[in-house]
């Protein structure tokens, strides 16, 4: 078989394969950029309007908009640099990602639970954020 159609074909299964991704994996990619970089307006995009957020053991259960100065607060004092997602679960109207951030002042356990909005896309219903087994 020739390089050129063993290729065409690798490119044919990743084409098709790439068809099924699903509305978590769309989010999924989403938050990982954003907390990359540590970019709050675009994680302000993936937060539901009613929004619990819980940051190094300070509970608060807010509004987006009360939750949003909490979570720059988080990101100003603690500067983002990688964030690898270490478990995902998707259901049809729910989704749960488990991650590790790593930040200014070490690494952090991030927990989010997701549900479906009006759109029909997920978004972020629980944003936990805890001190991680560096």
């Amino acid at each position: 078989m020739k390089k050129t159609s063993i290729l065409f074909m690798m490119t044919a299964w990743f084409a098709c394969f790439s068809a099924f991704a699903t509305p978590l994996d769309d989010i999924q990619k989403q938050v990982k950029e954003a907390m990359c970089n540590g970019n709050v307006q675009k994680i302000a995009l993936l937060l539901d309007n009613d929004v619990e957020v819980s940051i190094l053991e300070s509970k608060k259960s807010k509004m987006k908009n009360q939750a949003m100065p909490l979570i720059q607060n988080y990101v100003n004092s603690n500067r983002p640099s990688n964030f690898i997602i270490t478990h995902k679960t998707e259901k049809p109207q729910t989704g749960y990602l488990i991650g590790k951030l790593q930040t200014s002042t070490g690494q952090h356990q991030i927990h989010i639970m997701l549900k479906k909005g009006a759109s029909n896309n997920f978004m972020i219903y629980q944003l936990r954020i805890e001190k991680g087994n560096d």
